[in-house]
């Protein structure tokens, strides 16, 4: 077995927020990364229409700008033939896996493991529990605004913890969904993003791809909501105190 190389996708973190809680000597994960390599700044497209993750990560991921590939919404990879990384890897010799890809097509013919990402009709490979997982993060993700969790998503949700969690993510379980049932809403995606990083660990142990990739969209998402109430914002923008307490700082939790 070779080398393993494995593309995190953090989607929309701020490095100039990481780099100031590593500053304030925080974040010991991403200060030893940030001390160990370079961090390299690229650019994409100049029209601000097209900065939209969507379109950014189809660029990631096949190389083409938005005039090449012609990518404009979330989930219209499916009506589009630009070949990505996993198909390109494979055709090398390469084998893949990818759970939550953005806006990514399932075109792969014997990958070790695809999970699409909850928006984009694709096909999962995979095993039927891992099917049944993907569709259950989709329901969680796409009704999440109106706070609803079907009781068949909750069970599946609940099947794929018991089966792809690590021991070590137990406390991370329950300090998350004690938080969902006090003033931590936010800690619904921390739920979300552990069980995501849980099963990446734990197919890629048991399959051994030479290729993985994960995507995290838990730190936009927060940021959204709540980046007024970091701890190295320094703006002057403020949340309501009814929203969140001015104490609560939900970026760092996150990151």
């Amino acid at each position: 077995m070779g080398e393993r190389v494995i593309l995190l996708e953090l989607n929309e973190l701020n490095f100039d927020f990481v780099s100031k809680y590593v500053a304030r000597g925080a974040l010991p994960n991403f200060g030893a990364l940030l001390k160990d390599n370079k961090l390299e700044l690229t650019t994409s497209e100049s029209k601000y229409e097209l900065l939209e993750p969507w379109i950014q990560w189809v660029t990631a991921h096949t190389g083409k700008t938005f005039d090449e590939h012609g990518v404009f919404r979330l989930g219209d990879i499916v009506d589009h033939d630009v070949e990505q990384i996993w198909e390109f890897l494979e055709r090398s010799g390469v084998s893949v896996g990818a759970i939550s890809p953005m806006n990514a097509k399932n075109r792969t013919k014997t990958a070790a493991f695809f999970v699409p990402d909850p928006w984009t009709k694709t096909a999962v490979t995979g095993s039927p529990l891992l099917a049944k997982l993907s569709a259950a993060l989709s329901q969680a993700v796409n009704d999440n605004a109106a706070a609803r969790l079907g009781p068949s998503s909750a069970f599946w949700l609940a099947m794929g913890m018991l089966r792809f969690a690590r021991i070590k993510s137990y406390p991370h379980y329950a300090r998350y969904l004690l938080g969902t049932l006090t003033t931590r809403p936010w800690s619904k995606a921390q739920v979300l993003e552990e069980l995501l990083s849980n099963l990446t660990v734990k197919l890629t142990q048991k399959k051994q791809p030479g290729f993985v990739s994960i995507f995290l969209n838990a730190g936009a998402h927060i940021q959204h909501h709540y980046m007024f109430n970091s701890k190295v914002y320094e703006g002057i923008q403020r949340n309501p105190e009814w929203l969140i307490s001015e104490e609560a700082d939900p970026i760092f939790d996150i990151y």
